[in-house]
């Protein structure tokens, strides 16, 4: 499970042992966050798998029992074939042909309802959704993060030299 995590602005560390612990969290929260994701992919998608897999499953059967049922008519056809020249296979070509039909019957039964498995199974869509989400909060929280940086040099550039912003500035300590 994804966690909502909240930014907080905090003042800019100073020491790099503070900007080292800074990152060392940053990359412990990403860490974390990819196995809240995989979790979560792994939760929606073994329910799906397994409908997929019976579905392919039975799609075989069908094929099986459709391999057999075209077997049953080439046997058939030969026995009719073989009546034609008065040999006394006339019925039993015929029961082949109905076991035929009763085979092809089964392997259509079984492969429409591995069709129906298989267009059940849909993707990770809320993996998907949290995974966008987040991405978008990290792509927010760096775009305010840089925004801040620059703020930041800024506001150190004009404070220690207001005159380049300010061609007219005095320092009030400065005498008139």
């Amino acid at each position: 499970m994804a966690h909502a995590y909240e930014s907080t602005r905090t003042e800019a560390p100073t020491s790099p042992a503070a900007i080292g612990d800074l990152i060392n969290q940053v990359k412990t929260d990403a860490l974390e966050l990819v196995h809240h994701e995989i979790a979560l992919a792994k939760a929606e998608l073994i329910p799906q798998a397994k409908s997929g897999g019976l579905g392919a499953g039975l799609f075989l059967a069908a094929g099986y029992f459709a391999l057999n049922g075209l077997s049953l008519l080439f046997l058939s056809g030969a026995l009719g074939i073989a009546a034609l020249f008065n040999a006394n296979t006339g019925m039993v070509a015929l029961g082949f042909v109905i076991m035929a039909v009763v085979v092809f019957l089964m392997a259509g039964g079984l492969a429409l309802v591995g069709l129906i498995m298989v267009k059940k199974v849909k993707g990770p869509k809320r993996t998907v959704a949290q995974a966008q989400a987040s991405i978008e909060t990290i792509k927010d929280a760096v775009t305010r993060a840089s925004a801040d940086a620059k703020t930041r040099e800024l506001e150190r550039r004009t404070f220690r030299h207001p005159e380049t912003i300010d061609p007219n500035f005095r320092n009030p300590g400065e005498m008139r």
